[in-house]
């Protein structure tokens, strides 16, 4: 039996009533991916389709020509760097907003715990020459090698354990200066007049960046100042 071969114009329904939606579709996603045009011009043809001439592989007349293989690896290698500064770009972005945020951080906590040195420095003050307790009034600073750095409100004529009414710690972002390592500063104050025992400063800083510091003063007229 012979076999019949189908003519030009079913070719030509074919084509276009099932292929046509399809090279829509792909025209549709190369041009949304900036490629040039797609075409079926050339489709089965044996013999592959004809390298672009140099000077014109951007125009549209050549859309349907062949590319050498090293321009198509460098195209692709383009990409790839282009690729490479985006992942960098956005490094760059994330590393600069951590550092912020944790600078800012660090210097809330620095800020945070100096106005509760003061705050409670006032308080041993106000308790003292309310004559709380029929006692004297008390901050004590440590600033342990072995353990994190406290100040501690104490009820007393002296700075003890059993004194203690309230202790607190500093952040672990922020240290002393003042009392130095190992040392300790006890401000006590007197009853009815709120004095100090002595006048001295107590200093804290960042641990991160020693340059930024806060100091809160304590006068022999009583004035606590920060």
């Amino acid at each position: 039996m012979k076999k019949e071969w189908p003519d030009k114009e079913s070719i030509n329904h074919f084509f276009n009533n099932y292929l046509s939606p399809l090279r829509a579709l792909v025209s549709f996603y190369r041009q949304a991916l900036g490629a040039q045009p797609f075409s079926l011009k050339g489709l089965g043809e044996r013999t592959g389709r004809p390298a672009c001439p140099v000077s014109r592989r951007i125009s549209p007349e050549y859309s349907n020509c062949r590319l050498p293989k090293n321009e198509i690896k460098a195209r692709s290698a383009f990409t790839l760097i282009e690729l490479l500064i985006v992942i960098v770009i956005f490094s760059v972005i994330i590393g600069f907003t951590f550092t912020n945020l944790f600078g800012k951080r660090q210097s809330t906590d620095l800020s945070s715990a100096k106005q509760q040195i003061a705050a409670l420095l006032r308080e041993a003050q106000s308790r003292a020459a309310n004559q709380d307790n029929g006692e004297n009034w008390g901050v004590y600073f440590g600033n342990p090698t072995s353990s994190a750095s406290f100040y501690s409100l104490y009820s007393s004529s002296s700075y003890s354990q059993s004194a203690v009414m309230e202790s607190y710690r500093l952040p672990t972002t922020v240290r002393y200066s003042a009392p130095t390592s190992s040392a300790s500063i006890d401000i006590n104050f007197s009853q009815i007049f709120g004095l100090p025992s002595q006048a001295t400063t107590v200093i804290i800083y960042i641990i991160s960046n020693a340059s930024e510091s806060s100091s809160i003063a304590i006068a022999t007229s009583g004035a606590i100042t920060y």
